[in-house]
This record gives structure tokens, C-alpha cells and sequence, in this order.
């Protein structure tokens, strides 16, 4: 409390119920306390009750105070009953909480002005106050005190209410709070296992005037050579900090994170190297001190991780061996929020699309996405070669082994909560005929690393003339032959071993004209070029394809005996551009079939032996054939001849003579 009048005096008591009236109040214990002098600043003030009856696990006590003393017209004045630190307290749901975040509602300020009042509450108020039990192994209580808000606690200014206009420590340290020039008020704690990183910080304070410079957040660890891990990032401009006290930012701050190794200690501290006193930044201390400067029995143990964790305090802000607690025998606070990320980043490939060819990629491509920030260098890939087993390592390509070559690349976020873009140059390793397998995981600046990898599978195909692949050719009908019918044309279109056939197109025509197969007629002209053409099959997505069409063949009748045909065929790839579109590889030497067509069959006579005539021992038979277009010869063509015993009905076979007839 504080009391700047000499010799002023109050009752503190504890109770298991409240009286009708201060004076009707019971005890289990109680003592009077008497300050012997002005104190400006607030402190604690030890009194011994022992109460004869024990306490109970799990009962609810009341902690009462009235003074003892009035002045002027039952006015007690320029005081206040209990300690008032600069630490706000309350969590996001208005519950008064302990240091360790525990929230308890029960913990509350009850406070009467005379003796003929009963105890009345004032809402909100969390009172400084540590209990000791037995010999003092054991304490509760709350080190600090806070309020909902930082004007007053509840009492009025003449019934002894605070108004404040600066923030006090127990020990009113006020001075040691200044951020400016060298001057840097920081924290000092271990991480633990849980306590990996950090990526946002907030604290409770304000802004005197208008600093010049920005206020800067640090983190190094604390033994030499004090290695930063966190540099010098911006925590606030003064335009982002009010001149009221509160959690400022009131968000929080974040910044690309730093690694905490658990075990290991750190400071965590603010400074503004450009900023002078009067126009300054001010960080809230909360001190464990009493009246004589000595750390009350307990309130050590009681802060936030004890004694553990404490503020420091410095005027040589590029001196970390200078940081220290301001009092020695007190572990002080600053209420700070440091935040944890352990949630994972994301990454995923949008170049190229997965289980798509390509014959074009100037980079792999992709994003990644962090709730804070994704660290420079983050997105790791592994390339593999799933054609030749090779993975491209930092000297190219190398053998594949049983762990992935992880490469690096993208920037950091622009901003917390950003999603980046992520590129890696493909120009120089990707070759033709080869089917490739891309790894990609993601680091945050934390060091989590994306829930398992984003997996892409391509090909890479290109078109090469020297062995023309696509290519095509024809099966039906083969060149040079005489045809005389055509239900339908068939062929053969292949690609190399990673390609794929998505398309051939054909094209029959005659001199003068083509067949238009949408007309079902011959339409004068020349035969328009292949990418018009409409005479198609669709491919098979394999790299060898035979094709089959019918619908689209001319039929009989469009075609005219003794005419000439050509016929010509074009393939297609399944190559895809970055839209995921068709970009295919074209044959581009096209190989023309001729074919002719012959509906006329061909004619034979008999001239020897004469019909009706009769042929002497071993006869000769003669006779003559004639074709008009396609002709007879050995290489295609030929005449039967059947001979018949009509005496005895039989055929003659092969030197024998049968029932069956001849062939």
C-alpha cells in the first residue's frame, strides 16, 4: 500500500464470511498496521496474524482492509489500501488472473471507509497480497495488482482513490521504465521445451511526448558472446503507441521469428537509440519490494516462473553484459506477451501441373503461406530424374540414394500472415525424354517445417527432328496399292518413351480437290493446311497408338476407278502449356501415301480347247485376261483355273482328282 501521511495505520484481517458492519466484522486472524512515516511510493507492508483455526483446501477466505484512522469530515485521504502495479492483469475475457495465467474470479478487493459500513467490493481490483502458511514453506497469493482500467479503484479521490498519471512499481521504480538514447528495459528468461521460438511480442505501456526515433525489440542470449537471435526489428513507430498505458501494440507485434533452444537462457529487450528524455517510450515494471527495500518473504517465489524469469535494466543498451537486475534481491517483472508459432507452414507446386508433359518450363513454381512469417530461403526442393534414378544436387545431377538432396529457394514474407511466391529456375536441367519427380516442403522463421511434402510428377518432351518423334504412318491404305474398297484407313502414331500420343489428324484428296467430310463430298481445290483439318482420332495417351477410323472414310460411291489418292496424316503430343492447356508437339515432316482405286473387276477367256471341243493327251489350255487400271502380274494379281470331270463328278486337285471342288 502506500500512505503518505506519517503514521498512518490499517486493519488487515481474514474472515470466512462478511460481517453486517465493519465494527460487527469476525476474524480467524487479524493485525493492525502502522506506517511510521511518509512513503510516496507503494510497497509492502508485512504484518504477522496467526489464525487459531486452520484453514480449509477448497473454502473460500476474504482478505479485509480498513483504516484505522479518518481525517477531515471522516474523509481518509491521499492514500490507498492496497498496492497498485502497472500490470494489467485481465485476459481477453475481463478474468483476473495469476502470474501463470490461471484464471480466478474469486480472487477480489473488498474495503470499508468507516466502522459502522459493512464491506463493500470494488469491482475489478486484484490486490497485492502474499500469505504465508505454517513456517513459510508454503505461499499464496498475487505478487501484483492490476485493475480493468488504470484510473482508479473504485474509490473516489477524496475516499483515498489513486488517480494515476504514471504507473508505479511496489518500489516506484518509474525511473528505471524510461526507453530512450542507451537507456533499455528487457527480460530475462529460459526456454523451455514448449518455448521454441518467437514470433510476436506485445507489452504494457505508453509513449511521454512524441519519441523521435522507433521503438526497437531484440533478442540475444544471454551469456556471452550473446549471439542475436532476433535482430534489431521495429516493434512500434511512435504513431502506433498511445501516450495511455496498455498492451501496445494491441495485437502484438509480429516479426520473422527466432529459434529458442530449450535449456538456454535469453534477453528479450526494447530500445530507442534516437529518441531523448521527455520524448520517450515507458515499459511497466512490477517490483516484489517493501517499505525498507527488502523483498517480501514469498513474493519472490510468486512471480511469473519465480525467480526464474525477471526484468533488466540497462544504460548501455550495446553493453549486454551490463544488463541486471535493478535491486538485488528482488525478481521483478515487466508484463510481456511472447508468442509461440508451432503451427506448421503450408507449400504447394502450381508449375508445372502434376502428371502433365511439358516441352517449355522456365521455372518451378509455387506458394507458400505462413501464420507469421516464411523464412528467406524457406521452400526446400528435391528434384528427382525418375528416368535416369539421378536426384540434382548443389553440383548436379548425382545418383539417388535413400534420402532426398533438398534445395533452397524463395524469399521471406513480405508481412505476417502473407502468402509468397516461390520460383526455381528449370532452364538448365531439364531434358528431353525424361519423366521427373519434384519434392517441395516448407520452413517457417520459426523452424517448423509443412506437414509432409507436396509431391509433382512431370515429363519433359520435346520435339526433335533428327529421329522425328511425333511421327505417323499409314497401314491402310499402304502406298501404291490398288484398293477397291475402303470401309476404313488405319495407321500408327508413336511419340518417345515419356510422350504420348493425344491426336492424329488425316487428310484424303485427289487432284483438284479434297474430300470434305462435313459436305460428304470432294470440294475443289487444294487440300487445306493440317491444322484445319477435321478427319481426327483422338490418341490413346500412350506413346505408340494405332488408329482406326470409318465414319470419315469416303465411301464407294464419291470414289472413281482408275483415280489417284493421296492420303496424309499428322500426330499430336500431350504436351500442356502453364494453363494446363493442350501445346503439343506436331509432326512436322509428313509423309504422303498414294493410293489407287479399282471397283472394275478384271476379265479372262478361255481359247483353247475350244467350248464343246476336245483336247487331246496331256493338253495345254490357253487363254487370255485383262484389267483395265491395276493390271495382272506376279507381284499381285492371278488367274484360277478350274477343271471339272463331269462323268464322275469330280474336281481336280493338286495331281488328284476329288469330290470337293478345286480351290
Amino acid at each position: 500500500g502506500r500512505a503518505p501521511n506519517a503514521n498512518q495505520s490499517m486493519l488487515v484481517g481474514l474472515a470466512t464470511a462478511l460481517g453486517a458492519t465493519a465494527s460487527a466484522q469476525t476474524y480467524l486472524a487479524y493485525a493492525n498496521i502502522n506506517q511510521s512515516g511518509a512513503n510516496s511510493g507503494y510497497a509492502y507492508w508485512q504484518v504477522q496474524a496467526t489464525s487459531a483455526t486452520a484453514v480449509n483446501a477448497g473454502q473460500d477466505y476474504y482478505l479485509l482492509m480498513r483504516p484505522a484512522t479518518l481525517t477531515g469530515a471522516n474523509v481518509f485521504r491521499n492514500g490507498t489500501l492496497f498496492g497498485y502495479s502497472s500490470a494489467d492483469t485481465v485476459d481477453d475475457s475481463a478474468n483476473l488472473i495469476y502470474p501463470n495465467g490461471v484464471a480466478d474470479n474469486n480472487l477480489q478487493v473488498y474495503y470499508s471507509k468507516s466502522s459502522v459500513e459493512p464491506y463493500s467490493l470494488i469491482s475489478n481490483a486484484m490486490p497485492a497480497f502474499v500469505l504465508r502458511y505454517d513456517s513459510g514453506a508454503n505461499y499464496q497469493g498475487q505478487p501484483y495488482s492490476a485493475f480493468a482500467t488504470s484510473s482508479n479503484e473504485g474509490l473516489s479521490n477524496g475516499e483515498g482513490g489513486l488517480t494515476l498519471t504514471s504507473p508505479n512499481s511496489l518500489e516506484n521504480t518509474i525511473d528505471q521504465s524510461n526507453i530512450y538514447g542507451p537507456r533499455t528495459v528487457g527480460y530475462y528468461f529460459t526456454a523451455d521445451s514448449n518455448t521454441r521460438n518467437i514470433v510476436n511480442a506485445k507489452v504494457f505501456m505508453q509513449k511521454v511526448g512524441t519519441p523521435a526515433d522507433k521503438l526497437f525489440i531484440r533478442v540475444i542470449k544471454a551469456v556471452s558472446p550473446y549471439t542475436v537471435v532476433i535482430d534489431s526489428t521495429v516493434f512500434a513507430a511512435a504513431a502506433d503507441v498511445s501516450t495511455t498505458w496498455g498492451w501496445q501494440p494491441t495485437g502484438g507485434k509480429s516479426f520473422p521469428g527466432g529459434m529458442l533452444t530449450a535449456g538456454e537462457s535469453y534477453f528479450v529487450y526494447f530500445f530507442s537509440t534516437g529518441s531523448v528524455n521527455g520524448n520517450h517510450y515507458r515499459v511497466a515494471l512490477m517490483d516484489t519490494k517493501d517499505m525498507a527495500s527488502a523483498t517480501v518473504a514469498g513474493a519472490n517465489a510468486l512471480t511469473a516462473n519465480g525467480t526464474a524469469d525477471y526484468y533488466v535494466y540497462s544504460a548501455a543498451v550495446g553493453n549486454p553484459a551490463s544488463f541486471a537486475r535493478p535491486f538485488t534481491n528482488t525478481y521483478g517483472d515487466i508484463p510481456i506477451v511472447l508468442k509461440c508459432d508451432n503451427d506448421p507452414p503450408e507449400v504447394v507446386v502450381t508449375q508445372p501441373l502434376n502428371s502433365t508433359t511439358r516441352k517449355s518450363l522456365p521455372y518451378i513454381e509455387g506458394t507458400a503461406y505462413d501464420n507469421y512469417f516464411m523464412k528467406a530461403s524457406g521452400v526446400e526442393l528435391c528434384i528427382r530424374d525418375i528416368t535416369g534414378g539421378n536426384v540434382l544436387g548443389g553440383n548436379g545431377w548425382e545418383p539417388y540414394g535413400t534420402s532426398p538432396v533438398w534445395l533452397s529457394t524463395g524469399t521471406a514474407s513480405p508481412s505476417a500472415g502473407a502468402t509468397m511466391n516461390w520460383a526455381f529456375s528449370a532452364s538448365t536441367w531439364t531434358t528431353h525424354n525424361t519423366q521427373y519427380q519434384i519434392y517441395v516442403r516448407a520452413k517457417d522463421s520459426a523452424g517448423n517445417y509443412s506437414n509432409g511434402w507436396s509431391t509433382t510428377t512431370f515429363n519433359f518432351d520435346e520435339y526433335k527432328a533428327d529421329l522425328e518423334v511425333p511421327n505417323s504412318t499409314m497401314a491402310f491404305p499402304a502406298n501404291g496399292r490398288f484398293v477397291s474398297a475402303m470401309p476404313t484407313i488405319s495407321g500408327t502414331a508413336y511419340d518417345n518413351t515419356q510422350g504420348a500420343i493425344s491426336l492424329v489428324k488425316w487428310m484424303i484428296w485427289k487432284t483438284g480437290s479434297y474430300w470434305d467430310y462435313g459436305a460428304s463430298n470432294w470440294t475443289a481445290g487444294l487440300p487445306p493446311v493440317y491444322t484445319s483439318w477435321y478427319n481426327r482420332q483422338a490418341g490413346s495417351g500412350t506413346s505408340e497408338y494405332f488408329w482406326t477410323a470409318a465414319a470419315q472414310v469416303p465411301p464407294p460411291s464419291s470414289l472413281t476407278t482408275g483415280a489417284t489418292y493421296y492420303v496424309a496424316t499428322v500426330a499430336y503430343d500431350s504436351v500442356v502449356n502453364a494453363a494446363g492447356s493442350s501445346d503439343p508437339n506436331i509432326e512436322v515432316t509428313r509423309s504422303t501415301f498414294t493410293f489407287y482405286w479399282d471397283a472394275v473387276p478384271p476379265v479372262s477367256t478361255i481359247t483353247y480347247p475350244a467350248d464343246g471341243g476336245v483336247a487331246g493327251t496331256s493338253p495345254v489350255f490357253y487363254g487370255t485376261y485383262f484389267d483395265q487400271h491395276s493390271g495382272i502380274s506376279p507381284a499381285g494379281g492371278s488367274v484360277k483355273i478350274k477343271l471339272y470331270d463331269k462323268t464322275n463328278k469330280l474336281w481336280y486337285y493338286s495331281g488328284d482328282w476329288r469330290t470337293a471342288g478345286a480351290k
